[in-house]
């Protein structure tokens, strides 16, 4: 189960290539310099430091990391490794229902809004929603066209199949899509993407291609209960 979420996380990457998300990373080597140059030019003064001033930084310390459990205990209502209440999953942004079958194994985080749901160990089909950024002038139809133009320039990922559909009254496209690396596993995947003003969200149902033919039709109903909010 490890190696399928390294697959469907460098997919997600990949396709956020595809879908013009520029998600910059955070700079921090300005703030690691800053911290090691206090560091040096203190040290004599933290050397001097109390045991009662150690003691108070521990218990700050335990404060702040007790707060910040219980903002992500409030942030999402399941707890990852869980079946799903209801068989649904719900934030601020969008709402799911996969089913009482499966969990949530990962949740969004506080600089990306995404969620992972799987089955038991013996499967290895998942279902992925994530959000990213896109310019606000994208239009799901300029969109369509330059995805499949991406995929015909792609070695390990061939577009079966592309669909115009409406998720939650909106127009969106629905993918299929086939994976062939180099691994013995091969992959299948079903998507929906559907824009919404500056962001598009990308719901991804992954499985094996040996289940894809007993999944797919109640994996397309899963993806089509995704509703915005």
């Amino acid at each position: 189960m490890k190696d399928f979420k390294k697959l469907a996380a460098l997919f997600l990457s990949i396709i956020m290539v595809l879908s013009f998300a520029g998600c910059a990373e955070k700079d921090t080597s300005g703030t690691s310099s800053s911290v090691e140059t206090t560091a040096d030019a203190n040290g004599s003064e933290s050397d001097a430091k109390s045991s009662n001033d150690d003691k108070n930084a521990d218990n700050n310390s335990s404060k702040i990391n007790s707060k910040k459990n219980s903002d992500s205990k409030d942030k999402n209502t399941q707890s990852t490794g869980t079946p799903l209440k209801n068989g649904s999953y719900s934030t601020k942004e969008f709402s799911i229902t996969p089913g009482s079958d499966w969990k949530l194994s990962d949740a969004s985080s506080e600089e990306e809004e995404t969620a992972v749901f799987t089955l038991d160990s013996g499967s290895y089909s998942s279902i992925t929603v994530t959000k990213f950024p896109v310019d606000k002038n994208t239009t799901i139809e300029n969109y369509k066209e330059d995805t499949i133009k991406q995929y015909n320039k792609m070695n390990d990922y061939t577009l079966d199949d592309i669909k115009d559909v409406e998720i939650d009254g909106k127009k969106a496209v629905k993918l299929y899509i086939t994976v062939k690396n180099n691994s013995s596993l091969k992959m299948k995947m079903i998507q929906n993407h559907i824009i919404d003003g500056s962001d598009l969200y990308i719901c991804t149902f992954t499985t094996s291609k040996k289940e894809y033919k007993k999944t797919k039709s109640e994996a397309e109903k899963i993806l089509d209960t995704f509703k915005l909010k």
